[in-house]
């Protein structure tokens, strides 16, 4: 009798938690898409921040200098810088940018971007690397984070901050460049040159 009534309640934790999973679903797509974030003044107008022109030329800035760190990421040593990596690096420059008037869109297309730079950097990435955790990727990411930081409630920003992270985990673990591991035994070379030495010395 104890373990059916254990399994009873443990069928009516599972039932209850199935019916919040729609209200679960539908405040997840209320904070990261169709809730507006907190409005900032245009220029000029009371409340406007007045650091903001500099912020802004400081982000630009920054974005270009991220965006020129990022593009060796993509392309496979010593070969020529296709016109695609220019393309994606100039697009995910742009998505930080953005952040400065629609963060929480600008953060999505970041995300997406990431992703779509996952699958172009495969050919130039060495075994193990966890791309999309490198420098220039974390700090695109981070910057747009921060921006809509500035702009939603701290239970958003903390979602948006879980998605990314779990975006990026699985567009590392679904890479198809194999990882080398401190376990992994090395392969055997087909030839082995002391042999080749009794050989001679016969």
């Amino acid at each position: 009798m104890p373990e059916l009534s254990a399994m009873t309640g443990v069928g009516v934790r599972v039932r209850g938690a199935l019916r919040g999973l729609p209200r679960m679903l539908r405040m997840l797509r209320e904070d990261l898409w169709t809730a507006p974030v907190d409005p900032v003044p245009p220029l000029g107008a009371p409340g406007s921040p007045v650091g903001r022109p500099a912020f802004g030329m400081l982000l630009l800035l920054g974005a270009t200098l991220v965006a020129v760190w990022h593009v060796p990421d993509l392309v496979p040593r010593g070969a020529a810088v296709p016109e695609y990596a220019v393309l994606l690096v100039v697009c995910q420059a742009l998505a930080l940018l953005a952040g400065m008037w629609q963060p929480l869109y600008a953060w999505w297309a970041s995300l997406g971007l990431m992703a779509v730079s996952v699958r172009i950097a495969e050919s130039a990435m060495t075994p193990g690397e966890l791309f999309p955790w490198t420098g220039p990727e974390m700090a695109l990411q981070g910057g747009a984070l921060f921006l809509l930081a500035l702009r939603v409630h701290p239970r958003r920003a903390v979602l948006a901050l879980g998605l990314s992270l779990l975006a990026g985990l699985v567009s590392s673990a679904f890479t198809t460049q194999a990882i080398t591991t401190p376990w992994t035994p090395a392969r055997r070379s087909s030839s082995r040159p002391w042999g080749s030495a009794r050989r001679c010395a016969r």
